[in-house]
């Protein structure tokens, strides 16, 4: 996702903080994520800032600054729902592409409000790791038996 108008100036916890706040409120209407670990942010990273640690860098305020994130998306606990994890994946993915396209994913940091780009949103890779007694299926987006 890009966001207009963001600087480098914040730290690296307060971007992963703000983003971490917008994911949960985004995916809280997702059964299974609110309130649990089964959807969460697992990193977030600014490239144009040069961030490496949780540290304040470069300066410079860009026209549209891109932030890359991953989510870890956990199945729910039963062996009878092997198909969850696939399900709950393709919604996230839905809800976030919702969000940042109607101008309703934004975030806040000290001394700036950023809604992201509406055409910004870009999904690039998916992993899965399976539950136990599960294996991950021959297309590499989802779990089966």
């Amino acid at each position: 996702m890009k966001f207009p108008g963001m600087h480098c100036q914040v730290s690296h916890n307060a971007v992963h903080s703000a983003f971490d706040q917008e994911v949960r409120k985004t995916l809280s209407t997702i059964p299974g994520c609110l309130n649990s670990n089964a959807c969460k942010l697992k990193e977030v990273a600014v490239p144009r800032c040069g961030w490496t640690a949780h540290e304040r860098t470069r300066r410079a305020v860009a026209d549209a600054t891109q932030v890359l994130s991953s989510l870890l998306v956990k199945a729910i606990d039963s062996p009878s729902l092997p198909d969850d994890i696939e399900e709950k994946s393709e919604a996230i993915l839905f809800q976030m592409q919702y969000a940042v396209s109607t101008g309703q994913f934004g975030i806040s940091l000290p001394e700036m409000n950023s809604t992201a780009d509406r055409s910004s949103f870009e999904h690039l890779s998916s992993d899965f790791t399976c539950n136990p007694g599960f294996v991950t299926s021959s297309d590499r987006e989802g779990c089966g038996i």
